[in-house]
């Protein structure tokens, strides 16, 4: 279930987010690394080189079947009322389906990789508006009966607006809300993300993290097109420094 390719793309992520802690040395700045568990569903179509669009559905249930290794890491570096947001995220799934004497399957890698900074307003509520971008990749190919029959791969950058928005609630507990929009033809049609997040504050540098994620994009470009809804909870844990 979990690879070898998948562990080593769980330790590549965290060593890309060590530099942050590099931040705090100076108690000016606060840093936060969050590990992630993604529970996915995929619910879209998919086309290559002008061939008819292939439904991509996938519900969480059927994932521990598909799921061939991934992770996700997302950190923030904070200094008085400005923000760095970043996110890497590696996902491999591969779907089968048998067939009178036919077995076809069908691969998908999808990589994330955002960056964004942001400005906290000067209001009583915690809430940073943040611009970036976000680069996507998708790798897929179709195989019949063990041969590849049609590959592609396409990438390309969302510039992106949105806002974090952070809420106290009893006693160790907090809610977060971290939305944001994009891409505007520049890179995909439109694409937008929305993730709540219920956080318990276990110590002063460890909390946990009970999140659930929808990311849409719709990308139509160059024989590669893409019209996706990526969701499911997600489970983390934020250490903090």
């Amino acid at each position: 279930m979990f690879s070898t390719k998948s562990c080593a793309s769980f330790v590549f992520f965290c060593i890309f987010f060590l530099p942050l802690t590099a931040f705090a040395q100076d108690d000016d700045w606060q840093f936060e690394v969050t590990p992630f568990f993604w529970g996915l569903a995929f619910d879209g179509t998919s086309a290559i080189g002008g061939l008819p669009a292939l439904d991509v559905n996938m519900g969480i249930d059927e994932m521990f079947d598909n799921f061939n290794g991934g992770a996700a890491v997302f950190g923030i570096v904070k200094k008085d009322q400005w923000s760095l947001f970043t996110e890497a995220t590696y996902l491999s799934l591969g779907k089968t389906k048998n067939g009178v004497g036919t077995e076809f399957s069908q691969n998908l890698d999808t990589y994330l990789f955002m960056a964004a900074g942001g400005y906290r307003l000067p209001i009583p509520v915690t809430v940073d508006l943040y611009g970036g971008a976000r680069f996507m990749r998708m790798d897929v190919s179709n195989e019949r009966n063990g041969m590849e029959t049609l590959a592609r791969d396409k990438d390309w950058i969302d510039p992106i607006i949105g806002l974090h928005m952070s809420f106290p609630l009893a006693k160790n507990f907090a809610f977060n809300l971290n939305t944001d929009m994009g891409g505007f033809g520049v890179g995909s049609d439109f694409t937008y993300m929305v993730m709540p997040v219920l956080s318990y504050q276990f110590s002063s540098v460890i909390s946990g993290k009970l999140a659930c994620r929808w990311l849409d994009v719709d990308y139509d470009k160059d024989d590669f097109s893409m019209d996706m809804l990526i969701s499911g909870p997600m489970l983390g844990v934020t250490f903090k420094g």
